[in-house]
């Protein structure tokens, strides 16, 4: 005899119930895992960009430096006054260089730290420029990292998402990043609506006379 005759339909209705949540569940956490990894990837596709694009200056400057048309110096000071008009995303993205030294080289958001050695820690007490020297060291095609850190004029610590990319010709790092909590903030919407529309089917379906 099979198994599921023994049991009432009203038992298999129930079955097939908690079976059919059990999916609309795993398919909500399956959509929302691959639109933040889809959102997380075109934004490290946009901050690897700004890099290369940061890298493909500086190989240029070099090639002038070698020939003996720039000095380092000027070559220096014209990646930063090109760098200066590289703002994006409400001027919250933007391009960074630093020595292994953890000197700030060029920072296009904030000019006046330029020169000076960086000590700024993250909300969790971690060296921010330490952490992106110890990231690019891992990877000479470039890698990302992240800390936490108040948007400008706020106090809430935030998480960036960096890319960073060392230009090995000037023992230089470059760096891009962005904060992601709007991603965040995607998500939980997403799950908000996903989760919605599942319990209206879950509704619709237990509504099915037994």
């Amino acid at each position: 005899m099979n198994l599921l005759s023994r049991f009432k339909i009203s038992s298999k209705l129930a079955g097939m119930l908690a079976l059919s949540a059990l999916a609309v569940c795993a398919n909500i956490a399956l959509s929302t895992s691959l639109s933040q990894k889809r959102m997380l990837d075109d934004r490290v596709t946009q901050l690897r960009t700004a890099v290369d694009i940061v890298i493909g200056m500086a190989k240029s400057m070099q090639e002038e430096i070698a020939a003996g048309k720039l000095t380092m110096a000027e070559a220096e000071s014209q990646l930063r006054t090109r760098c200066r008009h590289m703002m994006f995303d409400k001027g919250q993205g933007y391009p960074a260089a630093y020595r292994a030294d953890a000197t700030v080289v060029m920072n296009a958001a904030n000019p006046q730290i330029e020169g000076r050695i960086s000590t700024t820690k993250d909300s969790n007490g971690v060296p921010i420029v330490a952490t992106i020297l110890e990231a690019a060291s891992r990877d000479p095609n470039g890698t990302t990292t992240t800390y936490t850190y108040a948007r400008p004029g706020e106090t809430t610590p935030l998480p960036k998402l960096v890319f960073v990319r060392k230009f090995e010709p000037w023992n230089m790092v470059f760096a891009v990043g962005l904060y992601v909590d709007d991603i965040d903030a995607d998500m939980n919407t997403l799950l908000v609506r996903l989760g919605a529309t599942g319990a209206v089917v879950m509704v619709l379906m237990g509504l099915f006379p037994g």
